[in-house]
């Protein structure tokens, strides 16, 4: 689905159409069937509620409907920074957050791009999904964003934005300011990671990386069914993989999945 209402787009971003629409099943999923289709696409959807909506590992994404900021973009982008476009998202997202009040102190990133309150025990404000669809010759990358604005009142340990920035006084955060805020600071970044500038996007990303420093255990791709390795997360390398070292002082690389912080 990708018929709904026109919303006008930032003139400051490559973002040149934005549609709207009441309910969806995964704002994700309808970009891919697009690019898959070869359909002509908004390169924004955004929504009010999803039946469907999922983060990674398959994992089900709750929403109340109106709640939430719920929004995926597609672009084409090159081998070569396709895998820094998670970390420029979780980036995004903590500057937009910034824009409407949200101390910068108070969130950081879960590698590679939750996004976590500092304070313990580090609840989720929001998530990001990112997944690849190569059509002919051209790789897109469609990046799915869920923000919650308010508490989901089923979910253990759930937090909303307006929660954080409550106990500042704050006034109440609008989905639509907080979009056009992240679609800014999304092309800022993207127009970074274009023009080369991949060590300066990583050293931002280290700077808000709250796994860094702490232990983890993740489940390495190719490892043996249900080998669960733990270990100290020392680094980001220069594809924006997770840097892990565990007991024996080896240094393994997590260049997908999750790292859960233990």
């Amino acid at each position: 689905m990708v018929d709904g209402t026109e919303l006008q787009a930032p003139n400051e971003t490559r973002f040149s159409r934005i549609v709207h629409v009441a309910s969806t099943g995964s704002t994700n999923a309808d970009l891919l069937a697009a690019v898959r289709e070869g359909k002509t696409l908004p390169t924004v959807l955004v929504t009010d509620h999803q039946d469907q909506g999922r983060g990674r590992q398959q994992r089900r994404w709750v929403d109340v409907p109106g709640k939430s900021l719920l929004v995926s973009y597609v672009i084409e982008c090159s081998p070569l920074s396709a895998p820094l476009v998670p970390l420029v998202a979780g980036l995004s997202v903590l500057g937009a957050m910034a824009d409407v009040g949200v101390p910068t102190d108070a969130i950081g990133l879960k590698w590679p791009n939750d996004v976590l309150v500092c304070a313990e025990p580090q609840p989720k404000l929001a998530g990001i999904l990112v997944e690849s669809i190569s059509v002919g010759s051209s790789l897109h990358a469609v990046v799915g964003v869920g923000v919650n604005l308010y508490a989901v009142s089923d979910e253990p340990r759930s937090v909303g934005l307006n929660d954080v920035v409550g106990a500042e006084g704050a006034q109440v955060i609008d989905r639509f300011d907080l979009l056009r805020s992240y679609l800014l600071h999304t092309e800022g970044q993207l127009t970074r990671l274009e023009l080369g500038r991949h060590e300066a996007i990583l050293d931002d990303y280290r700077s808000v990386c709250l796994t860094l420093g702490r232990s983890v255990q993740f489940q390495l791709l190719g490892g043996s069914p249900g080998e669960i390795v733990t270990g100290l997360a020392t680094g980001i390398d220069g594809g924006g993989g997770l840097l892990v070292e565990d007991p024996a002082g080896t240094i393994k690389l997590l260049t997908a999945g999750e790292a859960h912080h233990v």
